[in-house]
């Protein structure tokens, strides 16, 4: 098999991996609307549970996974794993090697605050008005992002989430 070949293949799996996840999300996303919201969460277990799933593609980075705090809410336990899930995994891919991905939880004034935080390179200034298009741009994964960006939009609006 020449190189081209083995190049066109390789490119050609890599996009077939991209369409089943998004469709994937897609089908996931159908289903969000009526998704049962009334289990009772206690966010450190889960934030354990994520750890030790992301831990091999952490471990690839040498990226060290802590968090503090704890916190309890009803909804949809399915959803907010996702939900933390991704965020977490964004947090490892996009983060500099040696580095650190941190989630606090918080509870104040009867609200949950979850904040994930990485040593990512960060958007650039310029293009921070426009983060969706910068991060289409620069990661080269519009319909996942796209796709991912609406399931986040979802869960945040189902809960009434405050996003930043």
């Amino acid at each position: 098999m020449s190189n081209d070949t083995a190049e066109f293949l390789a490119l050609l799996q890599e996009q077939n991996e991209r369409m089943s996840q998004m469709t994937k999300t897609l089908l996931e996303m159908s289903e969000l609307r009526t998704v049962e919201c009334k289990d009772t969460i206690e966010i450190a277990p889960m934030i354990e549970e994520i750890f030790t799933d992301l831990a091999p593609l952490a471990e690839k980075k040498n990226i060290r996974l802590e968090y503090s705090g704890n916190g309890m809410m009803i909804g949809s336990d399915t959803l907010i794993y996702r939900l933390l899930f991704n965020l977490t995994e964004n947090a490892i891919r996009y983060n500099r090697e040696n580095a650190s991905v941190i989630i606090t939880v918080n509870e104040k004034n009867n609200q949950l605050y979850i904040r994930v935080k990485d040593n990512g390179y960060g958007i650039p200034e310029q293009y921070r008005l426009n983060r969706i298009c910068f991060f289409l741009c620069y990661h080269r994964i519009c319909s996942i992002f796209v796709a991912l960006f609406s399931f986040y939009r979802t869960v945040v609006q189902k809960y009434n989430f405050p996003y930043k």
